[in-house]
């Protein structure tokens, strides 16, 4: 087997934790393909042993079979870019504090190890939305976003009117701060903060959200992930914002911006006894009352 391995930035107490897991991998032989990031920050442990390894920048080599992550969310979010469409599963390992993609605790690693490194696990995809806009020349050239992408102002002291058609059909102009459009992997993120909806990850939804409105009666609303989004923003204001995950952009007005459901899939690896309403529970601290104390 051949895994890539991806960290955007490793932390100090990683390390000792990550000794072991790359000794095992090195006894298994498995083939590694490390960033140069983590290779820079692993020089002097992978010194010490006889791993089979090779690294990488921008993209993964197509005999990938697996890419795992170490960090949050955030750092799998920056993992899907390196994919550029290759069917490659995700594995996230959570170094962070809260994370829902990152369904284990880099600690946990071990227990599920071995299912891994011989490609015995399962997965399951993730929808991504992707975005394209009327100039060509302003639309970005990483357009895929697995969370959400965010409309929002260029200056913080007004609002921005955004308006939306779905299937060419008017829904709203919102005056707010943005406006978030969530996949169901999304909405336990800044949706959430925003009041949306919880989705299930594998529901074939997206969810319009948005920020801070000016008319309190304005509310999140879900629709099927077969239909198209076009958006325009405040044709009074030059320039607005963009963001793709955690990737932003500012654009020129007068642009529209059509969003849809991209045709690639994002496969996460998938294990039977971690349910999503399990880790809801735990990263929520749902049902920490003592009342639930016996």
């Amino acid at each position: 087997m051949e895994l890539a391995v991806f960290c955007t930035k490793l932390p100090g107490h990683a390390l000792p934790v990550l000794s072991p897991i790359i000794k095992k991998i090195e006894e298994s032989g498995v083939v590694c393909h490390i960033h140069t990031n983590l290779y820079k920050q692993l020089y002097d442990i992978l010194t010490r042993t006889n791993l089979q390894y090779q690294t990488f920048e921008k993209s993964l080599r197509p005999e990938v079979e697996l890419l795992v992550v170490l960090g949050g969310d955030g750092s799998i979010l920056n993992a899907v870019s390196l994919l550029q469409g290759k069917d490659i599963p995700i594995l996230g390992l959570n170094l962070g504090r809260l994370g829902f993609l990152a369904q284990l605790s880099i600690h946990d690693a071990n227990q599920f190890f071995e299912s891994v490194i011989t490609g015995k696990f399962a997965t399951k995809s993730r929808s991504l939305l992707q975005v394209s806009t009327s100039d060509t020349e302003q639309s970005p050239e990483s357009n895929l976003a697995l969370n959400e992408i965010t409309i929002q102002r260029v200056h913080i002291s007004s609002l921005i009117n955004i308006t939306v058609w779905i299937d060419d059909k008017f829904l709203n102009t919102y005056w707010a701060d943005g406006l978030i459009i969530a996949t169901p992997t999304g909405t336990t993120g800044y949706s959430l903060s925003c009041g949306g909806p919880i989705l299930e990850p594998h529901l074939s939804n997206i969810v319009i959200t948005p920020i801070a409105p000016h008319n309190l009666t304005t509310r999140p609303i879900v629709i099927s992930d077969e239909k198209s989004i076009r958006i325009q923003s405040d044709l009074r204001n030059p320039k607005f914002k963009i963001s793709m995950d955690s990737r932003v952009y500012t654009l020129r007005n007068p642009l529209d911006i059509f969003i849809k459901k991209s045709k690639f899939k994002l496969k996460m690896v998938d294990f039977e006894n971690i349910t999503f309403y399990e880790t809801l529970r735990k990263k929520l601290r749902w049902g920490e009352d003592v009342r639930n104390i016996s």
